[in-house]
């Protein structure tokens, strides 16, 4: 094995370890934590069995296992930032009807100001 092999094995055992952690305390949902922790699996094989990606992704049709990390990278990337957009607007809609609610219950009880 060579050293960067090492070095990327201690960083996804600190990474699922600290997700591990997470969803122990609640930091995370568990459904998320799961994802994470096949995620940094996935990720060990990888970096273990480093030709591995290559057969997958001759399987897939895909030439090289680079090329199919890319993908699904760009993939994953892009579903992140669609459910972080939509849940920055789901609080953003929630901040306004609460803000509302504060308005309109503020006016009630003082009705000079």
């Amino acid at each position: 094995m060579t050293p960067i092999q090492i070095l990327l094995l201690i960083v996804i055992v600190l990474l699922t370890v600290g997700t591990f952690l997470s969803v122990v305390m609640e930091g995370i949902r568990r459904r998320d934590g799961f994802f994470l922790i096949v995620v940094w699996v996935l990720s060990a094989f990888g970096v273990i069995w480093p030709d591995s990606t290559t057969k997958v992704a001759q399987a897939l049709g895909i030439g090289r296992g680079l090329n199919l990390l890319l993908y699904v990278s760009c993939l994953v990337m892009a579903v992140g930032f669609l459910l972080t957009y939509v849940r920055l607007r789901r609080v953003d809609r929630e901040l306004t009807l609460l803000s509302r609610h504060i308005a309109l219950r503020d006016a009630v009880e003082n009705p000079e100001s």
